[in-house]
């Protein structure tokens, strides 16, 4: 319910306060040092921009902050490993405008 309230804000209000206050209360939520955490907020965030206009120059940072968390990940067996081609896609696509 909580992700649905900040989401709501966030699309409501084209404001930086609000993109910022969202971006702060998922990092709270959300493993920052988790790849795919990482990406599914960024990617979250740039597929909302497409309707709210918002500005994805910090998004498509945090996808190249996704990247490199992949590079330096370990992953063990059994661990999950997927993400990492998508993330180069949203660079390539989505952020190619954006840098």
């Amino acid at each position: 319910m909580k992700t649905m309230l900040l989401t709501t804000t966030v699309l409501l209000s084209k404001s930086t306060f609000a993109q910022n206050n969202f971006e702060s209360d998922m990092n709270k939520i959300l493993n920052s040092n988790n790849p795919r955490s990482v990406l599914g907020l960024a990617e979250f965030n740039i597929n909302a921009a497409k309707y709210s206009g918002m500005d994805l120059t910090q998004d498509c940072k945090n996808v190249k902050k996704s990247l490199a968390l992949f590079d330096a990940e370990k992953p063990k067996n059994n661990e999950t490993k997927w993400g990492k081609d998508r993330a180069e896609a949203l660079l390539n696509n989505e952020c190619k405008n954006a840098q």
